[in-house]
């Protein structure tokens, strides 16, 4: 999604991952990411989006993971993935390769911009020139090349997650919650999806949209596609058995939800129903918000 892919002044991130589109009418166009994770597919909810009638590409199809100084290339389809024209399920990748989404799919080759505070380039400008020489030593034609499209910015906020005794804070534009290691939060249930879901902010709304192969997300128990807006109390149940849930508890913050230790040992007043309580992390990441 345009909303994913930020404009940051070259003090603040060494590195910015360059994604250059390298065959189809938008060869050339190049993504600037400085987030952690990348995902490529046909979902709009991809951060690298492919057409929609290219139906070999999976809806999320792999991603890329930042890990120190390493990128991680994880292929998510049954179509696979190739990297310089190997096919392959998980492995490192490094500036100027060539990755192709299933045989015969939609190519784009890997860079990276690294800024210091003593360059007055602007970043933009290396990927461009990368986008041609790799073009050329891969015999792809750019006559048809177009100028990178306007970036959106869109500011880092805060999310803080608990889930048994890890608590972890983020300031960025999205958290991936799963139990697979290139997940920004990771729980590590055998129910749980390698990705489960995404969490992110846009026009003053925290969503939620389901990432999970078998669409075992469920907000409130109801399943649902696209983003959903995420009310305060609102419970994430990440596995068809309900052994893994969540608790929305407002402002991008999200605790371990378990009704059965936790509720009143008065849950019934007058034969009504009382909501559960909070967990004892409810106020977790109230200090930390702006």
């Amino acid at each position: 999604m345009d909303s994913n892919r930020i404009n940051h002044s070259p003090s603040q991130f060494p590195d910015t991952v360059n994604i250059v589109r390298a065959n189809g009418l938008t060869v050339g166009m190049t993504e600037y990411f400085s987030q952690s994770t990348i995902t490529f597919g046909r979902s709009p909810s991809c951060d690298v989006v492919f057409p929609t009638d290219v139906h070999i590409v999976s809806r999320l199809h792999a991603m890329i993971s930042r890990h120190g100084n390493q990128y991680i290339l994880k292929n998510l389809s049954p179509n696979g993935s190739y990297v310089n024209g190997i096919k392959k399920e998980e492995c490192l990748i490094k500036a100027g390769d060539l990755i192709s989404f299933a045989n015969g799919g939609p190519v784009i080759a890997f860079t990276l911009s690294t800024s210091s505070k003593n360059n007055n380039n602007p970043i933009e400008s290396t990927p461009l020139v990368e986008a041609k020489k790799l073009c050329q030593a891969h015999d792809v034609h750019d006559s048809d090349a177009v100028l990178p499209p306007t970036l959106l910015t869109q500011a880092s906020t805060d999310f803080t997650f608990q889930y048994g005794t890890t608590i972890k804070s983020f300031h960025q534009i999205k958290v991936v919650v799963g139990k697979g290691p290139c997940c920004d939060f990771v729980i590590s249930h055998p129910q749980v999806n390698d990705i489960q879901f995404e969490i992110h902010y846009r026009d003053n709304k925290y969503l939620l949209l389901d990432l999970s192969e078998n669409n075992s997300t469920y907000v409130n128990n109801d399943n649902f596609i696209g983003d959903i807006r995420l009310e305060s109390g609102d419970i994430i149940t990440l596995s068809t058995d309900s052994s893994v849930q969540l608790h929305y508890l407002g402002e991008g913050r999200m605790s371990e939800y378990n009704p059965e230790k936790y509720k009143d040992s008065s849950c019934t007043e007058g034969g009504h129903k009382v909501l559960p309580r909070h967990t004892p992390h409810e106020d977790i990441g109230t200090d930390n918000k702006h």
